[in-house]
């Protein structure tokens, strides 16, 4: 139970973290999933202007155990929430979002990118943290790099389209 919050139950969900819990209210079938999973996709640009409502995997960089998510979120979806609010988007109360989220924890949700991938990062009970896997290279500079050149060179080009012609002889 929660202390100050009748009607309410933690649920342990590590995997965004190794002590990160959920909420649960079974009367009303309410959900408070934190950070185990999203209700937007926080890898897409767009989606950060937008905010349009989906089920999502938790922030893929400070998820540093990927077993323990996908196993938290497969917990999760045998609640049957019927109002789910996460820690990234808004609250969904579809009709269907019990089917929807028990699909959604049935495809996989560890991404192919990113430092703990391959590895989690390890946690004692006693001693906290105790080792990280090693970092990776960031892919997202080549092709940031890319679209600032090819930027300026678009650029360049319609200033230079712009610009009076040299050489012509005035009447």
């Amino acid at each position: 139970t929660v202390p100050a919050m009748p009607g309410w139950e933690w649920i342990h969900t590590p995997g965004h973290t190794a002590g990160h819990v959920s909420l649960w209210r079974a009367s009303d079938a309410v959900l408070l999933a934190g950070d185990a999973l999203a209700t937007m996709d926080l890898d897409s640009w767009v989606t950060q202007v937008t905010h349009e409502r989906e089920l999502a995997r938790a922030p893929v960089p400070m998820t540093p155990d990927w077993d323990a998510a996908e196993a938290s979120v497969t917990y999760l979806a045998t609640l049957r929430p019927k109002v789910l609010a996460a820690g990234h988007g808004r609250s969904l109360s579809k009709p269907y979002l019990a089917q929807q989220l028990e699909r959604y924890a049935a495809q996989p949700q560890r991404p192919n990118y990113g430092r703990y991938t391959k590895e989690p990062a390890h946690y004692s009970g006693e001693d906290g943290l105790t080792s990280v896997p090693p970092p990776v290279a960031d892919r997202s500079l080549p092709w940031l790099l890319a679209g600032l050149s090819a930027t300026g060179v678009i650029g360049l080009g319609i200033i230079a389209g712009l610009s009076p012609k040299r050489g012509r002889r005035r009447r």
